[in-house]
């Protein structure tokens, strides 16, 4: 997941490279440029829609240039999304306009949003003819109540004369109705984030609401994000109703959490007519059994370094290393075009490094093919006992977050997770 969340980020980058970068030279640029929104408040939900509109003229050379809309993020790093959603701009009066990119910040499997997505950024290039006037119109739509401590409006921006920088345009948009609320919760022992806990394992969360609402209902849920493959399902459930006290905090009686799963943790007020009752995204907590048969995605793409080694001398104070990862292995031998995948272990004992195919069946971890090593000169023959036991195959379990392997002729190594 690692892996693939570092691609997203970098052509989240790249793309975001491409949006701000400044006209070319030639580009002929506005020569005046204003922006409102028609009206300047909404009321949610029940009137939600407002319209950014952005008069612009040119001059003797008409315009041609690069223009970005974006509506504000919730101004405070405990809450992702953003209180509106920018739909597709339109011109009226003469030119072109042409959207160029949009641009959502990479969500990951476990992001939880208040109302709309974080981080979006619509591109366009309009086109004016010389001497003329036009309004480019964007419809906005509310996505949630207001905060009172977060900004509400969204963005125009445009380059300068030169080019060297961009010009901003900021609308606030007031949103009535009913209040927002907002509830900073986490697990009792656990960062404030959320962390690793063995399923079954039980846990209290405290918490508090913004403003302060007392004796109010809040309803813990807990939603499943990310479950390995081949492990049994698991479902969204309610973890505890409780009241809040007189200044608005609660404490959970005592819950618990099953399986193996990534959860998000979500409150929910149950506030009445004067408060709106939008879920408050928290912790995401992930649960594991404590001792359970290992499956090829507990040990994918993740290198182990052992803390203890049973039922050998030959290792002494030296370390067992295991890293297992995929690899594309030539072509597919039934098509011959296509390449096709391979798992591969490499491994060490302290002296040379090896590695080759391994399958894990039925909770069983061998090499399974040809092994390739490195050719230096051990003082003992710890090479040969490793490719010796994990080729005959060895009895993989994850325990707290641990592999451990054992056989029947006493052999026990136990690994912990490391970064390299």
């Amino acid at each position: 997941m690692r892996t693939l969340r570092g691609i997203a980020l970098f052509v989240g980058l790249l793309v975001a490279g491409l949006v701000l970068a400044p006209a070319s030279g030639s580009a002929a640029l506005p020569s005046e440029v204003s922006v409102a929104a028609s009206p300047p408040s909404v009321s949610w939900p029940d009137s939600p829609n407002t319209t950014l509109e952005v008069s612009v003229s040119s001059g003797p050379e008409g315009a041609d240039f690069q223009f970005n809309v974006e509506p504000d993020n919730w101004s405070t790093g405990t809450i992702s999304g953003n209180p509106f959603f920018v739909e597709a701009a339109t011109l009226e009066g003469p030119g072109n306009l042409k959207i160029e990119s949009t641009e959502v910040a990479d969500p990951s499997p476990t992001s939880c949003f208040r109302g709309g997505f974080q981080g979006v950024r619509h591109s366009y290039r309009l086109t004016l003819p010389a001497d003329s006037e036009s309004v480019i119109r964007v419809p906005v739509r509310a996505l949630s109540a207001e905060l009172p401590w977060a900004r509400r409006g969204v963005t125009f921006s445009y380059p300068s004369g030169d080019g060297s920088r961009w010009i901003s345009l900021y609308t606030p948009i007031a949103v009535n109705g009913p209040k927002g609320t907002w509830i900073n919760f986490a697990v009792r022992g656990l960062p404030k984030e959320g962390g690793e806990l063995t399923a079954g394992r039980y846990f209290r969360i405290a918490g508090k609401t913004l403003p302060s609402l007392a004796r109010t209902k809040i309803v813990i849920v807990a939603e499943p994000r990310m479950i390995p493959n081949g492990f049994p399902r698991v479902s969204a459930r309610t973890l505890a109703t409780v009241r809040t006290n007189g200044g608005g905090n609660f404490l959970t009686p005592r819950v618990r959490l099953p399986g193996d799963a990534a959860w998000v943790l979500k409150a929910i007020p149950k506030t009445g007519p004067d408060y709106d009752d939008e879920p408050s995204c928290g912790p995401v907590i992930t649960t594991a059994r404590s001792s359970r048969p290992a499956h090829t995605s507990d040990l994918l793409d993740r290198y182990f370094r052992s803390i203890s080694v049973k039922g050998t001398k030959l290792i002494g104070q030296k370390k067992v290393w295991l890293h297992f990862e995929r690899r594309a292995m030539g072509t597919d031998p039934d098509d011959g075009i296509d390449p096709y995948l391979e798992y591969v272990m490499m491994g060490s004992a302290g002296c040379n490094a090896m590695g080759g195919p391994f399958t894990l069946k039925n909770g069983r971890l061998r090499w399974s093919g040809q092994i390739e090593q490195t050719l230096i000169g051990c003082q003992k023959p710890i090479d040969a006992w490793l490719e010796h036991n994990l080729r005959r195959g060895m009895k993989a379990r994850m325990v707290r977050g641990r592999l451990v392997l054992t056989n029947k002729r006493g052999v026990k190594i136990v690994l912990r997770e490391t970064d390299r």
